[in-house]
Formats: structure tokens, sequence, C-alpha cells
């Protein structure tokens, strides 16, 4: 299944939306959900509905991104993070294994 294929299915256990990496708190709350379940994945610059809106991509939102994970799951996980260009347009993926064992996501 290509990313298209896949980002045009509908949110699951798995597989998670978020309109721009300013929904990061959200996203790690789902992150470590899917570390203690089967995994996931989460783009940043898609709906809810899926439909790919991108957003503007440097290496900050990168950096942020793999910062926060990293600051605010614990014991700490690898994880793979990578720009996508699909219809002209520019998201980040993020792709979470399944953990192993429990995880658990520090607040604020």
């Amino acid at each position: 299944m290509n990313i298209k294929e896949l980002i045009e299915k509908e949110e699951s256990e798995t597989l998670e939306f978020k309109k721009s990496t300013a929904q990061l708190e959200r996203a790690l709350k789902s992150i470590c959900g899917f570390l203690n379940h089967k995994g996931g994945i989460i783009y940043f610059g898609v709906e809810k509905n899926g439909k790919i809106i991108g957003q503007t991509i440097s290496d900050q939102p990168l950096r942020s991104v793999s910062q926060k994970i990293r600051q605010r799951i614990r014991p700490e996980i690898s994880f793979g993070i990578k720009v996508l260009e699909i219809e002209e347009k520019r998201i980040i993926e993020v792709k979470i294994k399944e953990g192993g064992v429990h995880y658990t996501f520090l607040t604020g």
C-alpha cells in the first residue's frame, strides 16, 4: 500500500492525522498509546477526513517533534520521522513500533 492509499483510509487505532505540528501535544499522547498497543503512524499536514493540506516544513518542526518525543515519553523510544511530498504538499510522517514494555507520557 502506498502512502496516498494509506492516507485515504480513516483514522484508526494505528493511524492518526494532525493538521500541523501545532497539535504536537495531542500527538504525543497518541504516540504513547501506539507504543502500548500495536504501534502506529501519525501524519502532520493531514486533516481528520484524510485531506492533505500540507505544511511549511523546515528543520525546526522536525527537530521540535523529535525533541518532544524524546523528552516526554519514557522509557526513551526509537521512531522514524520523515518528510513526504504528496500532491505537491509536504507532510511529516512519524512511525512508531509497538514498544514491548509499558510507556508513560510525561505531562508539561
